[in-house]
C-alpha cells in the first residue's frame, strides 16, 4: 500500500502542476491576445477550482470519514445515472442561463457531464477483475451507457472498450485473461447481429464510415462534427507554432469571437492539439507526467486497480477530448479516490468488497 506521504506529496505536485498552467493561460491570454486580465481568469478558473478539493483531502485523513466518503460517491454516480435516464426516457432538456454572459442555453441530455458515473462504471470493472464476477462486468457496461442517452459517442466507446481489453493484461492473472476469450467472442457476435440488422446499429455503422475519408481519398462527408474538427485542428496547429512553448492559454467562450471570428473552435474539439494550443510544450511535458503517473501504479488493490484503469480510460480519452489536461478535476478526483483508498478503512475495503 502507498505511503501516506506519497499520496500527500502526489496531491501537492498535481495541484501545483495545474495551478500553474492557470497562470500560464492567465498570462499567455492576456499577453498574447490582449484578452481582459478577468476573461482571462475566468477562462482559466478550472484550474483554481480543484483546490476546492483539499479541504476533501484532509477531512477523509479519518478512515472512517474515508470509507464513508467513498460509499456516497457511489450512492451519487448510481443517483446521477438515474436521473439522467429518467430525463432521456422522458425527452426532457435543461435550461441554463451563463452567470457570466446572460446567454441562455438548452442542453440535452447526451451533453450533461457524465465524469462521476464513468468512473463509477470503472469501479465495477476493476471488481470484475478483482473478484471475476460477471456481474460487475454487466454492471460496468450498464452505467457506462449513460453516455450514450441521446447520442452514439463513437469515440469514448472505443476508448472503453481499449481500457476493458488492457484491463485483462493489468492483471497478470493467466485466468483472468483466459476469460478474456469467450467475453470477445459473445460480444464479437451479439455485435456484428446488432450492427448488422438493428437500425440503430446501422446508424452507428454509418457514425464510424464517416472517419474515412480522413484516411483515404473516397468517403463521406456528411458528418458535420468529424468536418468541424478538420478546420479546428488548422486553427490549434498554427495556433501552436506561433507560442510554442507556453502556448495560448484557454479561453473562454465569451471571448471566441473576439479571437477567431465567427468560426466553431473548441479545445476539447481536437484533443491533444488543443492541448498544445493552450500550453504548447509545456501542456506535452504534462500530458507525459500524467502517463508517468499511470504506470507507476501497481494495481494491487481494488482501489488501486480503479486508480490505473480511471487514469489510462482518462488518457485514451484525451487523444480525442483533451480530458486530463483541458479538465484538471477528473484527474484530481482519481488521485483523492487513492488517497482515501490508502486509509485503513479504505484499506479494508480495498481488499473486500467495499459497497
Amino acid at each position: 500500500m502507498v505511503k501516506r506521504k506519497s499520496l500527500e506529496s502526489d496531491l501537492k505536485k498535481w495541484l501545483l502542476i495545474f495551478s500553474t498552467l492557470g497562470v500560464i493561460s492567465v498570462f499567455t491570454n492576456n499577453i498574447f491576445h490582449q484578452v481582459s486580465f478577468s476573461s482571462a481568469v475566468i477562462g482559466s478558473l478550472a484550474y483554481f477550482k480543484i483546490f476546492s478539493l483539499v479541504p476533501v483531502f484532509f477531512w477523509t485523513r479519518h478512515p472512517e470519514r474515508s470509507y464513508f466518503t467513498l460509499r456516497y460517491f457511489r450512492m451519487f454516480g448510481l443517483l446521477w445515472f438515474i436521473s439522467l435516464l429518467i430525463l432521456y426516457v422522458l425527452n426532457v432538456n435543461l435550461n441554463f442561463k451563463s452567470p457570466f454572459t446572460g446567454t441562455e442555453m438548452i442542453v440535452e441530455v447526451s451533453r450533461l457531464n457524465k465524469n462521476i458515473i464513468n468512473l463509477l462504471s470503472i469501479y465495477y470493472l476493476a471488481l470484475f477483475f478483482m473478484k471475476r464476477t460477471n456481474r460487475y462486468m454487466v454492471i460496468s457496461f450498464i452505467l457506462f451507457g449513460a453516455n450514450f442517452f441521446g447520442d452514439f459517442q463513437r469515440y469514448i466507446f472505443i476508448c472503453f472498450i481499449l481500457t476493458v481489453l488492457l484491463g485483462f493484461f493489468v492483471q497478470r492473472s493467466v485466468l483472468i485473461r483466459i476469460r478474456l476469450l469467450p467475453i470477445a467472442l459473445a460480444s464479437f457476435i451479439a455485435g456484428t447481429a446488432f450492427l448488422s440488422n438493428a437500425d440503430y446499429g446501422r446508424l452507428i455503422m454509418k457514425k464510424y464510415s464517416d472517419v474515412g475519408f480522413l484516411f483515404a481519398d473516397q468517403g463521406s462527408k456528411t458528418d458535420y462534427s468529424v468536418s468541424a474538427r478538420l478546420w479546428e485542428s488548422d486553427i490549434a496547429i498554427n495556433g501552436f507554432w506561433e507560442h510554442p512553448l507556453l502556448g495560448n492559454g484557454v479561453f473562454r467562450s465569451g471571448v471566441k469571437e473576439q479571437l477567431f471570428g465567427d468560426v466553431h473552435f473548441y479545445l476539447s474539439d481536437v484533443g491533444l492539439l488543443g492541448i498544445l494550443y493552450a500550453f504548447g510544450i509545456i501542456g506535452l511535458i504534462v500530458f507525459l507526467l500524467q502517463l508517468r503517473f499511470y504506470f507507476s501504479i501497481s494495481p494491487s488493490s481494488i482501489i488501486d486497480l480503479w486508480v490505473k484503469l480511471s487514469v489510462l480510460f482518462t488518457m485514451l480519452y484525451s487523444i480525442l477530448t483533451g480530458t486530463s489536461i483541458l479538465m484538471p478535476s477528473v484527474f484530481m478526483v482519481v488521485i483523492l479516490i487513492r488517497s482515501m483508498g490508502d486509509r485503513s478503512l479504505g484499506a479494508e475495503f480495498s481488499r473486500s468488497n467495499g459497497w
